[in-house]
């Protein structure tokens, strides 16, 4: 009873595109933590995305991009763990490109809540990102300008790509939408992947953060394939069988644990 359930839940999301939670309890007579149960179970298994009051399709995920807020609000345990590991490979002295993402975000607190850095100069093409560090008398921020992309803090354009190419840095902490591990990493849009390219030509090292909700996902816009980056981030709900797969795409994989321990 419960897998047709979640089939004919399955349908209705598919045939509809977006629902809403309302929606579902009116059509499927359960309660409302039972459908919160399917739909996190049938993300799990990437054939829909839950969002603020509702669920999308996977087969029109390719262009799909949540609102900043929805991206706030959601995965901030994960974020946290990967950005506590994250800070770890910033040293004193290095300059760094922190990209446009939430987990970009969940990073630039760490380095601001952080007192031991001392001469560090942070490069980042978002807003918010900015905003946080922008009283750390400890660190140089510089902000690369350009037009601010609709519904999002990220700055876009000429202007931008321009500013990146006279950046020199240690390494770009890179965030993206989704992660197929065979097809490389890609974005909801292509506005973004420009300036992504020209950071990553700017810098020594690529880190690439990303939570597992990203994993055996595919967007519009592809950023680059997974040997281009040397350093992947993630969260502990990674299987074996994808950590073992990654390693064989990439120099160095780190799954940040609660514990505070690390796989690399």
């Amino acid at each position: 009873m419960k897998i047709q359930r979640r089939m004919d839940i399955l349908d209705y999301i598919n045939e509809h595109g977006t629902v809403t939670i309302d929606e579902l309890l009116d059509n499927f007579k359960v309660s409302k933590a039972t459908i919160n149960r399917d739909l996190t179970y049938l993300e799990k298994e990437g054939r829909a995305h839950k969002i603020h009051g509702g669920v999308i399709s996977n087969k029109i995920q390719l262009t799909y991009e949540p609102l900043q807020i929805e991206k706030e609000n959601t995965q901030k345990e994960f974020k946290n763990l990967i950005a506590k590991e994250a800070i770890k490979l910033i040293k004193n002295g290095m300059s760094i490109i922190l990209d446009s993402g939430t987990t970009a975000l969940a990073l630039a607190k760490e380095i601001n809540a952080c007192k031991c850095f001392d001469n560090l100069v942070v490069i980042t093409n978002d807003l918010k990102v900015s905003f946080y560090l922008s009283e750390n008398i400890n660190i140089k921020l510089i902000d690369l300008g350009g037009e601010k992309k609709k519904n999002s803090y990220c700055l876009i354009g000429a202007l931008t790509e321009q500013s990146v190419r006279h950046i020199n840095a240690d390494i770009f902490f890179l965030c993206v939408d989704a992660l197929d591990i065979d097809r490389g990493v890609s974005n909801a849009n292509f506005e973004e992947i420009v300036v992504k390219r020209e950071m990553m030509k700017s810098t020594n090292e690529i880190v690439l953060l990303a939570d597992y909700t990203k994993f055996n996902k595919m967007k519009l816009a592809k950023v680059c394939d997974l040997d281009e980056i040397d350093m992947i981030i993630t969260d502990y709900r990674i299987t074996e069988e994808e950590k073992t797969r990654l390693e064989t795409k990439c120099e160095s994989l780190v799954v940040a644990r609660n514990d505070g321990d690390v796989n690399e």
